[in-house]
């Protein structure tokens, strides 16, 4: 299914270093086809609102299996949790002889039996995930059994992402007391893949008027922070300011570099362009370090954003909630060990994915 890819698995990068597990696929749990003949009169569903619906998940080679007990016979719904929404019924099935049998699904997914009562969604268990045997398992109910956990992300960071920040590998920073960089020196080159804001401590005592970010002339890369940086005489660093010089670059979009918004970045117009800085006549400046970010998708953990934790067992609990100090991570105590996790950023953004703590990492389904 095209959308439920990010990128290929042969990635031509080294991701060695890299803090998030990579998701380069979406699971996907079932597969409709809508065509012109009618295929269902069911209007009490979302799901199945559509009657031109057509399950098609076998032909796409989609084998698990699950079975729910269940002593009253009546229609039950399995659910999948929709990003930025909650659970949302993706199959729908009859009780036979005290089970619920739902056939066809996507493995390696979490899925919640409901059946519908008084107008909601009604759990018949705890979230089940069905693995890759077509073994399932029953997530935990909240119990006195507790871990403290670190997390830094409310939502898989996707292989796109450090796609384009690769990249970035091979720009260069550069400083000169010529406009034109005739003679530039190097200050930096950036040799492996950065993983969000990223500083590097320059080693050069002299002073120069211009400074430069350059990009490698094959590609288009972007950087979404800027800042050079000198030391006072109390050793603080000190960011530097000046004229803006740049080549290629839509001079409309520079004051981006220095908005405090990583999501927000430069426009390229061509490969092979440079953004820089003119200190001025007679201001000569060390650089004693250089302060540069990738684009974000805004899903990591943001400093002075106030952020949720919940846990589901057959409905969602609220365990802690937290505003970030800095950017990282954060640490919640008291978390149910096994329990499935969902993490909010109450002050922006609406993407947001249920988890598992597992050895001290976010697994996600």
């Amino acid at each position: 299914i095209d959308a439920s890819r990010f990128l290929k698995d042969n990635h031509d990068f080294n991701l060695t270093g890299c803090p998030s597990e990579i998701k380069s696929e979406k699971k996907v749990s079932k597969i409709y086809r809508t065509g012109y003949a009618r295929k269902s009169t069911d209007k009490k569903s979302i799901l199945f609102s559509n009657p031109f619906a057509e399950d098609v998940s076998d032909s796409y080679g989609l084998r698990g299996y699950i079975k729910v007990p269940i002593k009253e016979y009546c229609n039950v719904y399995l659910c999948t949790f929709l990003t930025g929404k909650n659970w949302i019924p993706v199959a729908k099935t009859s009780a036979h002889k005290g089970y619920a049998v739902f056939r066809n699904l996507g493995k390696d997914v979490v899925y919640l039996p409901v059946v519908i009562r008084e107008g909601k969604y009604c759990p018949l268990s705890t979230p089940i995930l069905l693995d890759s045997n077509n073994k399932i398992h029953y997530f935990p109910k909240a119990s006195h059994n507790i871990i403290t956990i670190s997390v830094d992300r409310k939502y898989p960071l996707c292989s796109n992402m450090p796609d384009q920040w690769s990249k970035l590998i091979s720009c260069v920073f550069e400083a000169s007391n010529d406009s034109l960089f005739k003679n530039a020196d190097t200050l930096a080159v950036i040799n492996t893949i950065p993983y969000g804001n990223t500083v590097i401590d320059i080693n050069n005592r002299k002073k120069y008027r211009y400074v430069r970010f350059r990009s490698p002339v094959k590609q288009i890369t972007l950087i979404s922070e800027l800042s050079f940086l000198t030391k006072d005489n109390d050793g603080k660093y000190i960011p530097l300011n000046g004229r803006n010089l740049s080549k290629n670059v839509d001079t409309c979009k520079i004051a981006l570099l220095h908005d405090n918004n990583d999501e927000t970045a430069i426009k390229a117009l061509k490969p092979g362009y440079w953004i820089g800085l003119d200190f001025g006549a007679n201001e000569e400046n060390e650089i004693a370090r250089i302060s540069f970010s990738p684009v974000s998708d805004g899903n990591d953990i943001r400093q002075d954003h106030h952020y949720e934790l919940y846990g589901f067992d057959t409905s969602w609990k609220l365990i802690d909630s937290q505003s970030a100090k800095e950017r990282g991570n954060l640490t919640f105590n008291d978390v149910p060990k096994g329990m499935l996790l969902l993490l909010k950023d109450k002050t922006e953004g609406h993407e947001e994915r249920i988890f598992l703590y597992k050895d001290g990492k976010q697994v996600w389904y």
